[in-house]
């Protein structure tokens, strides 16, 4: 039903609910329309659900709509419910909806289907009831996750963008429980130190930068730094006083990277978990060409090091040599969308020779994105690809906006899929997508995992064939209503499709432990 649809009469019951495995998050949405003559408040309680009225593993939050740059309005913005007495209270003026969004998010729930209500009372009315329900399917999510998800977010500075001493520590927070586990620092957190003229340390860097980045996110998989030799528009090539090319180049460049691999490893990291951006978004022959001898000075003296590559490449020839230094290569998934056959198939050529794929989006601002087409769907596309990257610009770029008064904005708006003030954190349903994107890609690693264990031991098993054909159709079928690179959160379109083939994946998986 569209959602400025009334109900038919004939319409079945609505249920608020979600189907899920323990330890994930996974949301429902209720509105309340207003067509008296009075502002009013809504009081709502969550009865009958495991763990009694109001249960601590089901957050409830108000949904905003607020204005963006473009003189729209976006129902985004999540902060907490109000509280009532016995449950939580909204306010809805007279003739206008207001939104709660449900985040469910079981830990200890036996595996089962659990009914409960949402009692909904406003004075002078009769109460209301709407059925919940929540199935809890016999898997737990992992606590680590299999996709590395990063949004150059900077937190190695005090104030960068819309990072700030008074919002880090709870941005942080919130990103990591949204599943980002692949931060990323500027090169300030990298200095060179200074050398002599044959590349000799006269000075070594100074690592408080650095080191107090790395606390801030104990436990990530990857950490990621953009060193800075060159942008979109600018390249580099001369470090330290040294011109690429040269063995001072060489050995100036390779001493700084080895220096930083051993303090890594001094902090406790593993090899392979610090990665580097050279140049950002090289595209033309000298940024590959100056690329390339950076990495290779770092691979010489610390192969231990990841090179992250966000190429956008023009034909299939030219940044061939920069890719066979690179890890990881990660294209932009616009370009993706919008590319020849020529463009996918270098991509799957250079994933066959050992490189990690993934992609990463730039576009915006941001605030008129659909979550579903823009930070949900990437995901997914990373599964279909092979991928085990996804990235986003900019998580920390609030465009120098007031986010809770863009139309004072100079600028074009955020980028940030989350209100990012200067001393609050408050979500948003993009981030959400984002989180449900990274949940459902880890889904799909699962019923692979699973059907390749089955099928060692039942290769003829119609179980196993479902699950593969589920696997190899996942991404065509939730994209089926997209267009291109059309984003926009307007266009009319379904999206359950990504719920209904994520709940398939789950059957799948039940059939599967049969056997």
């Amino acid at each position: 039903m569209s959602p400025w649809s009334e109900p038919a009469p004939d319409a079945p019951e609505p249920v608020l609910g979600v189907k899920m495995m323990s330890n994930e998050h996974r949301a429902d949405v209720i509105n309340f329309t207003n067509a008296g003559e009075r502002d009013t408040t809504v009081r709502v309680r969550i009865e009958g659900l495991p763990g009694g009225t109001n249960s601590d593993y089901v957050t409830v939050y108000e949904v905003l709509c607020v204005g963006t740059r473009r003189y729209t309005e976006v129902s985004a913005a999540l902060p907490p419910a109000g509280r009532a007495a016995d449950g939580y209270a909204l306010t809805v003026p007279s003739g206008m909806t207001r939104q709660l969004w449900f985040d469910f998010h079981p830990l200890d729930v036996e595996p089962g289907v659990h009914t409960g209500e949402l009692a909904i009372e406003v004075d002078g009315r009769q109460p209301q009831r709407v059925a919940m329900q929540m199935q809890v399917y016999p898997f737990t999510f992992p606590e680590g996750t299999t996709l590395l998800l990063s949004g150059w977010e900077y937190t190695d500075a005090d104030t960068m963008r819309g990072v700030t001493p008074q919002n880090r520590d709870a941005f942080i927070a919130y990103l990591q429980d949204h599943l980002v586990n692949a931060p990323w620092a500027s090169g300030s957190a990298l200095p060179m130190g200074t050398f002599d003229e044959q590349g000799n340390y006269t000075q070594k860097p100074d690592t408080a930068r650095f080191d107090a980045w790395v606390a801030r996110w104990p436990g990530a998989k990857r950490y990621m730094v953009f060193v800075g030799f060159g942008n979109y528009n600018e390249t580099k090539t001369v470090f330290a006083g040294a011109e690429a090319g040269t063995p001072q180049f060489d050995a100036k460049v390779g001493a700084w990277a080895r220096f930083w691999a051993d303090h890594a490893r001094e902090l406790g990291l593993e090899p392979g978990q610090l990665g580097l951006l050279l140049i950002d978004e090289p595209h033309n022959e000298v940024q590959y060409n100056a690329t390339t001898a950076y990495a290779r000075a770092i691979k010489k003296a610390a192969p231990e090091i990841i090179i992250w590559v966000d190429p956008q490449p023009h034909d299939a020839d030219t940044p061939r040599e920069m890719f066979s230094v690179a890890d990881v290569l990660v294209p932009n998934r616009r370009q993706w969308l919008l590319e020849k056959p020529w463009f996918f198939e270098m991509f799957a050529q250079e994933h066959q020779m050992g490189r990690e794929l993934g992609f990463y989006l730039c576009d915006g601002p941001a605030r008129r994105f659909d979550p579903f087409s823009y930070y949900l769907l990437q995901q997914w596309h990373c599964f279909e690809i092979g991928g085990t990257w996804a990235g986003f610009w900019s998580f920390g770029d609030t465009g120098g906006a007031d986010v809770w008064n863009e139309y004072t904005t100079a600028g074009g708006g955020p980028f940030a899929p989350l209100y990012l003030a200067r001393d609050s954190v408050t979500g948003a349903k993009y981030f959400e997508a984002i989180r449900e994107g990274v949940q459902d890609y880890e889904y799909l690693v699962m019923l692979r995992s699973r059907a390749d264990e089955v099928a060692a031991e039942h290769p003829d098993s119609p179980a196993v064939a479902h699950a593969r054909e589920l696997l190899d159709t996942a991404y065509e079928r939730v994209s089926a209503g997209e267009v291109r690179d059309l984003y926009w959160w307007h266009e009319d379109k379904d999206r359950s499709l990504a719920d209904q083939v994520r709940i398939e994946v789950l059957e799948a998986m039940v059939g599967l432990g049969e056997l």
